[in-house]
């Protein structure tokens, strides 16, 4: 895993909330040390607010939102087969 990857699901789990702002269910975590973890991939499309996060289906949509530092989502290399498994990236 790339150091800029890590450092994205980093801040990801360390931002995230007890509760999935779209469902309003607790998150299952687990305390490892000092630190509390998500047990499972975030899986969310707006902000606690309501607002849409947009998808950024090309690399080029990616580049452009992260340069802009505007919000985004987008699965592991723009392809939905990998969202079971590493859920939706954010920058």
């Amino acid at each position: 895993m790339s150091q800029q990857l890590a450092f994205i699901l980093l801040l990801t789990i360390t931002l995230v909330s007890e509760c999935d702002a779209q469902t309003n269910d607790k998150i299952p975590s687990v305390k490892i040390g000092e630190q509390i973890w998500m047990t499972k991939n975030l899986d969310v499309t707006t902000f606690a607010n309501g607002d849409l996060v947009p998808e950024a289906k090309t690399r080029q949509e990616w580049n452009s939102t992260t340069g802009n530092q505007q919000p985004a989502w987008c699965y592991y290399d723009n392809d939905t087969v990998f969202g079971n498994k590493y859920g939706k990236l954010y920058d």
